[in-house]
């Protein structure tokens, strides 16, 4: 878990301590300019690594979810998540929390990541699962749906990733 320490009122922050969940080291980090930190968990600092065991860090990931995608999650009716597979999901791996956050009212669910499911394009990662697993009944519609989101250049260059999720209570 990493946190901030002397958080503006602008919410950037340069220092922080933490504490490696693998070896239980506690440290500092210093980053050469200040970031915009979200909350005080620090949640969005990526790539941070213990000087003791030099494992990552970072435990928690926050992602944004329209209304219905929410509730289809939060109802246990979608238990894989699509997006490109950028560099922010790059560093996603098995066993990472991931926290989902309402676009509309700010609500928030708590994920495991339980499996990664990497694909060249948005057919095939929905050809490799049951739709209904994406919270979909019709894949044609969640093709359209994927690239209201996301340009088949982006796709073509990174790919898309497919996260399979448990609920956590």
């Amino acid at each position: 878990m990493i946190k901030p320490i002397n958080l503006t009122p602008l919410n950037m922050a340069s220092d922080f301590e933490y504490h490696c969940d693998k070896c239980g080291n506690y440290g500092h980090l210093h980053l050469d300019s200040p970031i915009s930190v979200l909350d005080e968990s620090g949640d969005d600092i990526y790539d941070q690594f213990c000087s003791s065991c030099d494992s990552n860090l970072k435990n928690k990931m926050v992602m944004h979810l329209d209304n219905e995608p929410f509730y289809l999650m939060k109802d246990g009716h979608k238990t894989i998540e699509v997006r490109l597979n950028d560099v922010k999901r790059q560093s996603i791996e098995p066993g990472d929390i991931i926290s989902f956050i309402n676009n509309k009212t700010g609500r928030g669910l708590d994920v495991k990541v339980m499996n990664l499911l990497r694909y060249s394009d948005f057919d095939s990662l929905f050809d490799s699962s049951d739709i209904y697993d994406f919270g979909s009944n019709n894949k044609v519609l969640s093709l359209e749906k994927m690239r209201s989101y996301y340009s088949e250049e982006d796709e073509k260059e990174y790919g898309v990733l497919g996260i399979k999720i448990e609920l956590l209570k």
